[in-house]
């Protein structure tokens, strides 16, 4: 083999892996700066943050309110007038319980029947998640339709009777001008 042929492969060799040594390099940096991004230099969410990365130091002693802020008026809440309030305040403490005391320990001498009403608050919650998926209802008259459709959709659940032919039955003698078919089955 020719000794400059030999010396021209090797300066090639020599040129090929300068460059690629160079765009290692470049990579090692890109990967370095990747690993030191968490959610105090990025948007990544304290959540997505290792074990190895310390806790943001509280900044002096900053005392502000949460969510207010500098100048911030405070909001005025409405005043109502006593005789307003007292619509909504029992005079006496415990006045609307006492009324229905007793109901209150019926529990105990009927077995079939539950000290908690558990079991109807899961039936009314399932209003929830519908509300925070669509938004609620933007008027009274919505809000008293999707209270009502919900109420008879959980009775007629809870009758094992489908809603589909309750409703189609209600809207026939609405519309015939006879009696809505009663939503609660004696049994």
């Amino acid at each position: 083999m020719d000794k400059d042929a030999y010396i021209k492969r090797l300066e090639a060799k020599i040129a090929d892996l300068e460059q690629r040594m160079v765009l290692l390099e470049k990579r090692n940096q890109e990967l370095e700066r990747r690993l030191g991004i968490n959610s105090q230099n990025s948007s990544k969410p304290p959540s997505s943050d290792g074990p190895e990365v310390p806790k943001p130091q509280k900044r002096g002693n900053v005392r502000r309110k949460r969510g207010a802020k500098k100048g911030h008026q405070p909001h005025i809440r409405k005043m109502y007038p006593p005789e307003e309030v007292t619509k909504f305040v029992p005079h006496e403490p415990h006045a609307g319980i006492l009324k229905h005391k007793e109901y209150l320990w019926t529990f105990v001498a009927d077995q079939k029947m539950a000290p908690t009403n558990n079991y109807t608050e899961q039936i009314v919650r399932q209003g929830v998640p519908w509300r925070k998926s669509s938004f609620g209802a933007q008027s009274a008259r919505g809000a008293r339709y999707v209270e009502r459709i919900l109420t008879a959709c959980a009775t007629c659940r809870l009758q094992n009777r489908s809603i589909i032919e309750y409703l189609r039955k209600a809207c026939h003698c609405y519309l015939n001008g006879t009696l809505v078919p009663n939503l609660v089955v004696n049994s």
